[in-house]
């Protein structure tokens, strides 16, 4: 996860805990926690934590927190911190039921994770949807997706997929198409290369390689 991307989630999570998302202070809700096991598809059983305010008017309004589709584990641990966990409490203490889960193949989920994709991401979050959606143990839930960076992107094709999903939360989502956006990290990728090592003109030709025939050797395997 790229640096501005966890200045936006922090940011997020800041904002929540002051008071400035549109609630003027938090309440000490009383929550439980349950873990769950879904199962997405015939080979692959999503893990996950849900928790729930017990007396909040909002507590059927269920936010899914959707990390990247890598080795995320539910809390999207990472540089020591956990994210999710935080992000999670937050919307809490405001009444909103959070439920968060392991990736594909991480923590206590089953199958494989080196062949996740942001659209089989994109599958295991519609299996969760519909495992709210359709079950009598959650009956009269409101699902909305918060997805970060590439987990965004997953969480756009589950929503549009799914029409009662009621709210779409983004945050550093990219807002252009996978070339496009490949194209944008590499130039900054090299270019900060090149600030760094003082060899500017060399990651301008490493850039024109790498966005002119990377992905094609890659596509055709040689």
């Amino acid at each position: 996860m790229d640096n501005f991307a966890v200045f936006r989630l922090l940011s997020l999570i800041y904002l929540l805990g002051s008071g400035l998302s549109g609630r003027s202070q938090t309440i000490d809700y009383q929550s439980y926690s349950r873990e769950l096991t879904i199962a997405v598809n015939d080979s692959t059983n999503i893990s996950g934590t849900i928790i729930r305010p017990a007396q909040s008017p909002d507590r059927n309004r269920l936010i899914i927190l959707v990390s990247p589709p890598k080795r995320y584990d539910r809390d999207m641990s990472a540089n020591k911190l956990k994210y999710f966990h935080y992000l999670a409490n937050e919307f809490v203490q405001r009444g909103y039921s959070v439920f968060r889960f392991d990736n594909r193949g991480i923590g206590k989920s089953s199958g494989s994770n080196k062949t996740l994709t942001l659209y089989s991401h994109a599958a295991d979050v519609k299996g969760i949807c519909y495992f709210f959606l359709n079950s009598k143990a959650f009956s009269g839930m409101e699902i909305g997706l918060l997805g970060i960076s590439e987990g965004g992107s997953s969480a756009i094709v589950a929503a549009s997929e799914i029409p009662r999903v009621s709210c779409l939360l983004l945050l550093s989502t990219p807002a252009n198409f996978g070339w496009e956006g490949f194209n944008y990290q590499m130039k900054k990728h090299f270019e900060s290369r090149g600030a760094m090592f003082g060899l500017q003109e060399f990651a301008d030709s490493m850039l024109i390689t790498a966005t002119k025939h990377g992905p094609i050797v890659h596509l055709r395997g040689e």
